[in-house]
């Protein structure tokens, strides 16, 4: 019989009746590490997602640090020319810095809110104790932390935007339009 060797066909489907004697429960458990595998593909979905955002967002803080370098430096000269302006866009850029800052901290909490869901779910598995209620919760929490992050993203690009001047002077912007921008006159 076939049943009865030391090894026998592996356990696949229906086939647990031709397995060695604790196999059926091996099965089970590797079924339900799986299942668990399964269940964690969104929160390392969103883990993948969140570091491309801290990504962004780290690059976009260097810049505005580095432009503020520069500007500090011009300012620390005797006389700086346009010392108004350069104290206006240092504000500005401090402004965007803590908006980018703060997207970060919530960024990495997000991160770090996914890493705890995939590790409760291997975890529920291994105690065998019922942590739907955390599990709903941290994820909750950690989508929520994404969309503010966002939020903060989206208010520094607009606010960069807002701002954003080319400092060309009046009569540059009139002859480099003169054939291509339209003027509205009045009628």
């Amino acid at each position: 019989m076939v049943g009865h060797h030391k090894y026998s066909l592996p356990c696949f489907g229906n086939a647990v009746a031709i397995c060695p004697a604790g196999s059926e429960l091996l099965m089970n458990e590797i079924d339900a590490i799986a299942h668990i595998i399964q269940l964690s593909i969104a929160p390392v979905f969103l883990l993948t997602g969140v570091g491309t955002l801290l990504n962004v967002l780290s690059g976009r803080l260097a810049r505005i640090i580095d432009r503020a370098r520069v500007l500090e430096q011009r300012f620390d000269t005797p006389e700086p020319p346009r010392a108004p302006a350069i104290i206006s866009e240092l504000h500005i850029l401090e402004k965007r810095g803590m908006l980018i800052y703060h997207a970060i901290k919530l960024s990495t909490t997000s991160a770090l809110l996914g890493c705890f869901v995939i590790a409760a779910l291997f975890a529920s598995s291994m105690v065998h104790y019922a942590t739907h209620w955390i599990i709903t919760g941290l994820f909750i929490a950690a989508m929520l932390t994404s969309i503010v992050s966002l939020t903060l993203f989206l208010r520094e690009v607009y606010f960069a935007i807002e701002t954003f001047e080319i400092g060309l002077p009046e009569a540059s912007r009139e002859y480099s339009c003169a054939g291509s921008c339209t003027q509205h006159s009045p009628k």
